[in-house]
């Protein structure tokens, strides 16, 4: 199954491609909550985020990684390890 990440922006000259997407986008895209992606970076789980400033911004080749990475054939598959996500290294 293929997943289109490509949000648009608009600007005088059409729409360009962005390449992170906000905390609303990035839980649009999942159908999750923001609280839940705020709850996933707590615990060091969910998918890689990226902070610039104040703002949370989720690479969309990350989502994408994040949603191949969580996908399951049956209950009880392990799931595959994720480069880095879901560890903490306290």
């Amino acid at each position: 199954m293929e997943y289109d990440l490509t949000p648009m922006i608009g600007n005088r000259n059409g729409s360009v491609p962005t390449s992170f997407l906000s905390e609303k986008q990035a839980a649009d895209y999942l159908n999750m909550s923001v609280s839940w992606l705020r709850k996933c970076r707590d615990l060091g789980t969910g998918p890689l985020w990226m902070k610039f400033g104040n703002s949370v911004r989720y690479p969309k080749d990350a989502l994408l990684e994040y949603v191949q990475q969580s996908t399951r054939n049956f209950t009880s598959e392990q799931p595959s390890p994720l480069s880095g996500q879901g560890q903490r290294n306290d």
